[in-house]
């Protein structure tokens, strides 16, 4: 008995650094792909890897199989992308919130628990973070240095928080007002 296989249609894709229409947007791979190892559609969030190194689709032309499976041609317009060591990450402040975002209907009456992020997992020995075994005048002193930052940025919705008794409440006016906890002055703190 003879089996014949399909024969699949090949694409011919070819890929650029960079956002189409940019001058300094260059070819760096030139391939022919079997049409059912390339993705129904470009117009979601893809990332693919070329050699060692990850690449995000910035655009596809066209975007979907339907159209380069017609036409038989494919242009990929790339950027790499780039890993962060996690050692290099920085914070302007210690603690965080369970949730992203102002609690839905807090108001300057409400203290909200918050975390210190050097408790999270792989995050002690992060740039910025007081280690775990300081005390809270070394977590204080931390907190004050990275509020600097965020008071001089000046970030809309900020609040305030106490990097010590691990409160946060929404009215950045009370920047600097003594915490109802221990009196040490209120800092910026960021909801996102």
């Amino acid at each position: 008995m003879v089996f014949w296989k399909k024969k699949q249609k090949l694409i011919d894709v070819t890929f650029y650094e960079g956002a189409r229409g940019d001058e300094s947007t260059q070819p760096i791979a030139q391939v022919a792909q079997q049409v059912e190892q390339l993705p129904e559609t470009f117009a979601v969030a893809t990332q693919l890897q070329i050699g060692d190194d990850e690449w995000q689709v910035l655009e596809a032309v066209p975007a979907h199989r339907r159209d380069f499976e017609k036409s038989g041609r494919l242009d990929v317009y790339v950027a790499r992308v780039e890993s962060v060591d996690p050692g290099e990450v920085g914070f302007t402040q210690l603690d965080i919130t369970e949730e992203f975002g102002v609690p839905p209907g807090a108001s300057r009456d409400d203290w909200i628990e918050t975390s210190p992020i050097n408790t999270q997992a792989g995050a002690e020995g992060v740039r910025g973070l007081p280690p775990l075994t300081a005390d809270n005048d070394e977590v204080y002193a931390a907190a004050v240095e990275l509020s600097a930052i965020r008071e001089e940025v000046g970030v809309e919705g900020d609040g305030v928080y106490c990097p010590t008794c691990h409160i946060a409440n929404v009215d950045f006016a009370r920047l600097h007002e003594p915490c109802p906890r221990c009196s040490r002055g209120l800092l910026a703190f960021g909801w996102t």
